[in-house]
């Protein structure tokens, strides 16, 4: 299929909302030249491109889907801002504790993800927040302490509940939270953790700077050793019971405490960057590829 978007445009992050269908959040490559702050969401309906009727004027870092009866997509910009799209592709803006400590004051927010379908997001000074019932966001972080020069910072944020969540980030940090008290564990590392995936076996997947890739839970923790620690590993996540991570130029999953590239076939991918596995399908988006995978074969949607 030929590169619809990608000759001028980029992409940076998305979902699956369904076996045919994706929300993605791509850029004009020459307003971004220009340093001119906006993301364009679009939807891919069964090989249909379905451009929203907004251009969103900040940057979209994450996106999530969330809601018990009406899935919605949310999308998360660094400063707080928020879009939410039904499923009648109305949308509807909200921000991240506009006044008081919100990220406005903190620094800016780096993941958004649904746990339980309640988003949370997390970002810089150990920011975390969960959105209410009332559209309203609380913060539940384990803040950075006022009076430290250090820089510290949640990078993804995942859990199996709301009483069994883990958020990682800066100089290695691994903290999880019981619902009531946050921890800082052991971390064997002190590289930049980009992302976390929690298996519903407990087992929690850690990827990061320098080819790191932690399993374990809690305080125990093992580095798996891989021939890959010449890239940054930058998404994770867990797709048929096995765990799927992204470089900027490559996927990788893990078979036996071994780590192996992917075989995309003939049409390889320049560009990788961000996992989704949602729906039996596995996303992945790269700024000039977007491919997804249903199993068997690997398939280009631009």
């Amino acid at each position: 299929m030929p590169h619809i978007w990608t000759d001028s445009h980029s992409f940076s992050t998305g979902l699956l909302q369904s076996k045919d269908a994706a929300f993605l959040i791509m850029s004009d490559d020459q307003f971004a030249a220009e340093d001119i702050s906006h993301s364009i969401p679009i939807m891919w309906i069964k090989g249909e491109w379905f451009p929203l009727e907004t251009i969103i004027p900040w940057i979209c870092l994450s996106t999530c889907i969330f809601g018990d009866v009406e899935r919605k997509v949310l999308a998360l910009g660094q400063w707080g801002e928020v879009l939410i799209v039904d499923n009648n592709a109305k949308c509807t803006n909200e921000i991240v504790m506009e006044k008081g400590n919100g990220p406005q004051v903190l620094g800016p927010l780096r993941r958004v993800r649904s746990i339980n379908n309640v988003p949370y997001a997390c970002g810089m000074s150990r920011q975390v927040y969960f959105r209410e019932l009332n559209n309203h966001w609380k913060s539940i972080g384990p803040l950075q302490d006022k009076f430290s020069n250090n820089i510290s910072g949640f990078e993804s944020i995942d859990g199996i509940s709301e009483s069994d969540i883990y958020a990682v980030g800066i100089s290695g940090e691994i903290w999880s939270f019981d619902g009531l008290i946050w921890r800082q564990l052991d971390s064997p590392v002190n590289t930049i953790l980009n992302d976390v995936c929690c298996a519903p076996d407990g087992q929690v997947y850690i990827c990061g700077r320098q080819g790191v890739l932690l399993v374990g839970h809690q305080d125990t923790w093992k580095a798996v050793d891989h021939a890959f620690y010449d890239e940054d590993f930058w998404s994770i996540t867990l797709y048929r019971n096995t765990i799927f991570l992204a470089s900027l130029k490559n996927i990788y999953y893990l078979n036996n405490n071994e780590l192996l590239p992917v075989k995309f076939g003939d049409d390889f991918p320049k560009t990788c960057y961000h996992l989704c596995a949602e729906n039996d399908r596995l996303l992945s988006i790269g700024e000039k590829d977007v491919m997804i995978f249903d199993g068997y074969i690997w398939s280009r949607i631009d």
